[in-house]
């Protein structure tokens, strides 16, 4: 009876560094460590919904789909995963045992040349995946998963070829976005190379390009707060924008909007010469006005132990 079979995934691996049915306990670990991620991250998605938040894993996720090793058999090596439990749950496809099948159907998916992501996937899952390729650097050359559940006998195979398809898959792909908003800085105008930055609110800068055709449009904006769009990068490893090539810009506090060209001396490279001229600051005739006031026949040994009593009389005095 299908109910009665208890979910196994076997995970067989060959090559020169598992030949003689030894595994380094570094690469056991290593492909452990992500292939239990990957499951957790699907497994999450399945019982938090997709529109889970970033953070510790939950006990329910974690007391579903955590694996349990029940077996380690020779023939090259070959681990025998199973999740543990007393009862399976009486629903029809227990969490952990669909995540288990969604992790096996989607790398079969990924290394026949799907080129979207699979069902269950996401950046973190194909993350993971990507490090457990690094094995195939290590004397692994292929990994044969073979899974067995109350419904199901599937399996799928990860191997160099496979690990380059999954790399095509998580590559910056270019997204329609429809706003950015941030702050506009850092124009640079050379020959070429017309780039700019628009700083969020939170998060990193955003290293954007743009054409001769919005070039007054962006010195008209510097160091004012925009909605930009166009068409973004967006690395599918963590989601993240990671360019925007710019096709409008909208400015967002008109009333300090410069005219063209305004207030952008500001932002033009200064040369080191330039910069201390501008500020007012003198180059030191030679090494020794750096030392200030300090007595010259004094020794090092006797500065730093000035340094740390002054830094104890500061502690003292402000605590």
């Amino acid at each position: 009876m299908a109910d009665t079979i208890t979910p196994r995934l076997t995970v067989h691996l060959e090559g020169p560094a598992v030949d003689r049915g030894e595994i380094l306990l570094e690469d056991l670990a290593h492909l452990s460590h992500h292939l239990q991620g990957a499951l957790d991250r699907i497994g999450s998605g399945l019982i938090q919904g997709e529109g889970r938040h970033p953070g510790p894993l939950p006990k329910k996720v974690r007391r579903l789909c955590s694996l349990a090793l029940r077996g380690m058999h020779r023939g090259s090596v070959s681990l025998e995963l199973v999740l543990p439990r007393d009862q399976f749950l009486v629903q029809e496809l227990d969490p952990g045992e669909a995540a288990l099948e969604q992790l096996v159907a989607g790398l079969s998916s990924v290394t026949s040349g799907l080129r979207e992501m699979p069902r269950g996937y996401d950046a973190g899952v194909l993350a993971r995946w990507r490090d457990i390729g690094a094995l195939f650097g290590r004397g692994v050359e292929r990994i044969d998963l073979d899974l067995v559940t109350r419904r199901a006998h599937s399996g799928a195979t990860y191997d160099p070829q496979a690990h380059q398809r999954l790399l095509e898959l998580a590559r910056p792909r270019a997204v329609n976005l429809d706003t950015v908003e941030g702050r506009l800085l850092m124009a640079d105008l050379r020959e070429g190379a017309y780039r700019c930055r628009i700083h969020p609110p939170a998060g990193k800068p955003l290293p954007c390009s743009f054409d001769e055709a919005h070039r007054q449009a962006v010195l008209a904006t510097l160091g004012h707060w925009v909605r930009a769009w166009g068409s973004a990068d967006v690395d599918p490893m963590t989601g993240e924008l990671t360019h925007l090539t710019i096709s409008g810009l909208e400015v967002l506090d008109p009333e300090h909007v410069a005219e063209p060209g305004e207030g952008y001396d500001f932002w033009q490279p200064l040369s080191l010469d330039a910069l201390a001229s501008e500020q007012e600051v003198e180059v030191p005739k030679g090494i020794g006005q750096l030392a200030g006031a300090w007595p010259q026949e004094e020794s090092l040994d006797e500065f730093l132990v000035a340094i740390r009593a002054w830094r104890d009389r500061d502690r003292s005095t402000n605590g």
